[in-house]
């Protein structure tokens, strides 16, 4: 028998290495979960996409990474990841504007769903984990992670349109964990229960959560809290040597995390916030500083927590 080495274990699954691959068990109750998945993943090549080399009853084996971004940023220093982070942000772009062109939202994009292959200092990033996925013309249950689902998740049910933009929401959440080790989400929460002493850690209260957060946006309390967090002059950008993107992924973060989906970008105008110097911002937009500068100085010795 193969020597198997874990690598990872969610909800329905667990992921070992056999050899020069990575074969995904699904538990003997969650082979609907598989179907679901391997239907998605029989549509997509998609360099940004995770590669699938076959499937059986409760496994579908896939190319084999080097870890998921979760790790990574836990393992490196800030300033290693802002090396890689317009290339990061760039790659999810691209492989999550692939699934839109091909009617897909993923659905429960994380940092832990985003596998990545080491280039030299480069990181080719993989997206992974379909089985929250469905098809945009299609019913869903959205069943994604509190942190990363968009606002108008916590709706039973909402319009379909503009659901090409339901993704990007997470990307903005996985690019501020990058530089924060912090959940957006969390800190908008948190904002908003300022009368209380003790804070929400989204983790261990995901019902709360939910339910919060649903009671807020219904009252429409929330509309402008992503905006207030990003804009709040309390907060510097520092010029930090070799950080003078810095200004340029707050504003590609701002552009993501629109509480009404209609007034996220899409994905093309994504892209040119990140790779045009002389991008201007199409909507009326102040100094955008935010903690990015302050977490990003602060010594390793203070690290955050970031689950």
């Amino acid at each position: 028998m193969k020597k198997e080495i874990l690598l990872g274990e969610g909800q329905c699954a667990k992921v070992v290495k056999v050899d020069n691959v990575a074969i995904k068990k699904f538990f003997s109750n969650y082979d609907n979960a598989r179907k679901e998945e391997v239907f998605f993943l029989n549509k997509l090549d998609h360099e940004n996409i995770v590669k699938m080399i076959e499937n059986d009853f409760l496994t579908i084996t896939m190319e084999l990474c080097d870890g998921d971004l979760l790790h990574w940023i836990k393992n490196n220093s800030r300033f290693i990841v802002a090396q890689n982070i317009i290339n990061v942000a760039n790659q999810l772009v691209s492989g999550t504007k692939y699934l839109s062109n091909n009617n897909i939202v993923h659905a429960d994009l994380k940092l832990a769903n985003i596998l990545y292959k080491k280039e030299g200092i480069d990181l080719k990033i993989k997206i992974c984990d379909f089985s929250h996925s469905f098809a945009m013309d299609s019913p869903y249950h959205i069943k994604g992670s509190v942190d990363v689902i968009p606002p108008e998740a916590y709706y039973d049910k909402f319009s379909l349109s503009n659901i090409e933009k339901y993704d990007i929401w997470s990307i903005g959440q996985i690019i501020y964990g990058c530089f924060t080790r912090k959940h957006l989400i969390e800190e908008i929460i948190n904002t908003i229960r300022l009368d209380e002493k003790i804070n929400l850690n989204l983790h261990q209260d995901y019902e709360y959560a939910c339910e919060f957060v649903k009671t807020q946006l219904h009252q429409g309390y929330i509309d402008d809290k992503v905006i207030a967090i990003l804009n709040d002059e309390k907060y510097a950008i520092y010029e930090i040597e070799g950080c003078d993107f810095l200004p340029k992924i707050t504003k590609f973060i701002y552009a993501c995390s629109r509480i009404k989906r209609k007034d996220r970008f899409d994905h093309d105008s994504l892209h040119k916030i990140l790779n045009e110097d002389s991008y201007e911002f199409p909507i009326s937009f102040r100094k955008i500083s935010y903690e990015i500068g302050k977490e990003f100085k602060s010594s390793e010795e203070n690290e955050v927590s970031f689950q």
